[in-house]
């Protein structure tokens, strides 16, 4: 499982962290919490990249469609 921190979650998606935290609170991305520390899975911040809805709410096709390009990024790294 892939979790990233709010600050490289939000230059991934080209935001303030300010802006961010925004999103988070109005529950536009869904995240954990770590004790202190919130986290924010990379499906679900895929998810809002490419349809502006949380993971949980995409149909089977555009899940799959979010794991295609999760593995083609992987295999370019």
């Amino acid at each position: 499982m892939v979790f990233l921190s709010v600050k490289e979650s939000a230059n991934l998606i080209g935001v303030s962290e300010r802006h961010f935290r925004r999103l988070l609170n109005h529950r536009a991305i869904k995240y954990c919490r770590a004790g202190k520390l919130i986290r924010i899975h990379i499906a679900d911040l895929y998810s809002f990249m490419l349809y502006r809805k949380p993971y949980h709410k995409l149909t089977e096709n555009e899940r799959t469609e979010i794991k295609d390009r999760r593995e083609l990024l992987q295999a370019d790294s």
